[in-house]
């Protein structure tokens, strides 16, 4: 009688169980691959969603979106028309020698007519070569990484409102204004309905042929809902050309804001009147008002004039208007800050001002 039981030697159970482990192993490998090729190919697919969103909005707009946030809606500044329900997000993770950061969609706007958008392949998709790439305004899915962004004022906390005159302007064939863009993100427009109360576009050939608005006396801008100050960091480049005032920003019907009249910079509020001496400057300055809740201090162009002490707040929903003595001059650029920035971000401002204007 044979008793042999058949069966696996330990050599052969050995032999079966390293097979089994290379097939799992090529297994994982390969799916991994397939899986950030299938990642790199979404990329590829979600910038050329998002460019063909900005080209429809720069065709409606006339100028593409200051900002561009992924899983927010991209709208309308004026049509409110939806070009995205949901700004494509990059897939995760990173692949290749992609970093977290790389991996990103980062959308910088330049000017009404160009941007960059950013975004980097793990491997060879297609045509495109894996690393990082620069999508712009004029290529499709561009071939090189872009350079590193310039400062932007919004990368700095507590941005509440930004207008800039070679940005957002709507204008009619008189080069009169109706509505002047917040880029803050913030979506506070400045806006005028009445003809004769509209300030004009022009180009200034004194100021390096650069675009600001002309405010005659009558004009004023209202934004869309007022803001409320108790600290802030108020930054604008301006001329006075003529008046007993200037506001730089304020409420004409509180009385409150920021107003330079008689030799003198008012901050009028719902506490305490400040004043320090300081003229109106007659030639392009960028004029900062840094308030801490106790001392307001005001410089120019980066050069500390003075600080005057005590309690006060601000509300504020125009530029233009103020007690019947309104603005005579022009203004180029408006950043407004609900804190008070420290010395560092206040110089990067004024930096990136003087950098943009060439003023001191």
């Amino acid at each position: 009688m044979n008793n042999k039981k058949s069966g696996f030697t330990l050599v052969e159970l050995l032999v079966s169980i390293g097979i089994i482990g290379l097939l799992v192993t090529i297994s994982i490998v390969s799916y991994s691959k397939i899986s950030a090729n299938s990642r790199d190919s979404r990329r590829i697919a979600d910038i050329a969603i998002i460019q063909q969103a900005l080209e429809l909005y720069h065709r409606d707009e006339g100028f593409y979106p200051s900002s561009l946030i992924s899983g927010q809606v991209l709208r309308g500044s004026s049509t409110n028309n939806i070009y995205l329900a949901s700004v494509p997000k990059a897939p995760t993770p990173n692949d290749g020698t992609c970093s977290s950061t790389a991996n990103l969609y980062n959308y910088t706007f330049i000017s009404d007519d160009e941007y960059r958008l950013s975004y980097c392949l793990g491997d060879d998709t297609g045509k495109t070569v894996k690393g990082e790439h620069c999508a712009t305004d004029q290529a499709f899915i561009g071939q090189a990484a872009c350079p590193t962004p310039a400062f932007s004022p919004a990368s700095i906390a507590g941005l509440n409102l930004w207008f800039s005159a070679d940005y957002g302007i709507t204008k009619d064939t008189n080069n009169k204004i109706s509505s002047w863009l917040d880029r803050s993100g913030n979506a506070n427009n400045a806006n005028q309905a009445t003809t004769d109360d509209k300030p004009s576009i022009i180009v200034d050939n004194n100021f390096n042929n650069r675009s600001v608005l002309s405010f005659d006396g009558n004009d004023g801008l209202f934004f869309n809902y007022p803001l409320s100050l108790s600290k802030w960091s108020i930054f604008s480049v301006i001329k006075y050309i003529s008046g007993s005032r200037f506001p730089l920003i304020s409420n004409d019907l509180l009385r409150q804001g920021l107003v330079l009249e008689s030799g003198q910079f008012y901050t009028f509020g719902a506490g305490q009147d400040l004043s320090i001496g300081y003229t109106a400057p007659t030639s392009y300055k960028i004029i900062s008002s840094i308030y801490d809740g106790a001392t307001n201090n005001i410089y120019e162009n980066g050069n500390l004039v003075g600080g005057s002490s005590g309690a006060t707040s601000m509300n504020v929903d125009n530029i233009g208007l103020y007690l019947y003595s309104n603005a005579v001059g022009n203004y180029a650029e408006t950043i407004v800050y609900n804190n008070n920035l420290n010395t560092d971000n206040r110089k990067a401002v004024e930096d990136y001002l003087n950098s943009k204007y060439n003023l001191y």
